[in-house]
């Protein structure tokens, strides 16, 4: 499956799949992801990229039942995994390319706050990067950014790229300005975040000192 869904020429046969046969393959790639110390995780996640890099695979994976909201708990899962958390982010990023994807995966906020949670927990020198190209993705449009902010680890990831950004942390400060910068990118987002700041006044202090 992974070298087949790098060519545009399997498409047509999956999108002939019956659903229970596409939900069976869908799994299959997520379930493969948990499997370490092999090469079934690397291929498995290739597999899933090319796959929902496909828009009209990703909104079929949406669409149906329990399938999204599985694939935002097994997401958050494979993140807790130090050998899955480059691929999950590669998929995630891959996920939020698409905007009518990015609604749906942002509008299950029970499950998509137990992800931006995990993100959060991954704001450190170890897994900054990929918690950072997601957070980006998903905050690519205002209705997202609006739906982010609003959810509950919205006041730790605001508190702790404050800190992040601090000219004294070690912690290079390029990711968490590219967080801030994604998820202030309108004017409502910008009063948002420094409401939900403890001290809006060392966050911008911070930010400036860049």
């Amino acid at each position: 499956w992974s070298h087949l869904l790098t060519t545009d020429l399997v498409f047509g046969p999956i999108s002939q799949m019956s659903d229970r046969r596409f939900r069976s393959l869908v799994v299959g790639l997520v379930g493969a992801m948990h499997i370490r110390g092999t090469d079934a995780m690397h291929y498995a996640a290739d597999a899933l990229k090319s796959l929902v890099a496909c828009k009209e695979c990703a909104m079929r994976m949406l669409a149906m039942p329990t399938l999204d909201c599985l694939l935002l708990q097994e997401m958050t899962q494979l993140l807790r995994l130090p050998d899955a958390v480059k691929y999950t982010s590669a998929i995630l990023c891959h996920l939020a390319a698409h905007e009518s994807v990015r609604h749906g995966l942002v509008g299950d906020a029970p499950n998509f706050e137990l992800l931006f949670h995990q993100l959060v927990v991954m704001m450190n020198e170890l897994t900054l990067p990929y918690a950072t190209a997601v957070l980006v993705a998903f905050s690519a449009d205002p209705q997202s950014r609006k739906a982010l902010l609003q959810m509950g680890p919205a006041r730790p990831l605001i508190t702790e790229l404050g800190n992040l950004i601090n000219p004294s942390k070690s912690v290079l400060p390029g990711p968490p300005c590219a967080v801030l910068r994604a998820l202030t990118a309108d004017w409502s987002s910008q009063a948002r975040c420094i409401s939900v700041h403890p001290d809006p006044f060392i966050l911008c202090a911070s930010v400036m000192f860049q």
